[in-house]
């Protein structure tokens, strides 16, 4: 997705929302913790787009250390709902018909 950000120029949607991240800790700026805010905000955004509604998967996923905000410990939620899928294995449907077997396709 491309879109014309504030000075006119191109970008995704992820670049046009860095105004909000460098503004994240009350002054205009581009530091360690301003990255990691937008870090967090993507890797949010990435387990709620590719999630698969597995039980289990329902762990909230833990950051390591240098991804605190404002000295908290920072975990993403599964967004899973509670009706989640309790598969280990894929369950295929039962063959209910013969299926002819073709031989000698070369002739």
């Amino acid at each position: 997705m491309r879109f014309v950000n504030n000075c006119g120029e191109y970008g995704s949607k992820s670049e046009g929302q860095i105004h909000v991240h460098a503004n994240a800790y009350g002054v205009r700026q581009w530091r360690p913790e301003n990255i990691l805010h937008r870090e967090i905000k993507l890797l949010r955004w990435a387990a709620e787009r590719w999630r698969i509604e597995c039980c289990a998967d329902q762990d909230t996923i833990a950051l390591p250390e240098e991804f605190q905000e404002n000295g908290t410990h920072v975990e993403i939620a599964h967004g899973i709902p509670n009706h989640c899928i309790d598969e280990t294995e894929p369950v295929w449907p039962p063959v209910t018909e013969n299926i002819p077997v073709i031989e000698n396709i070369a002739e």
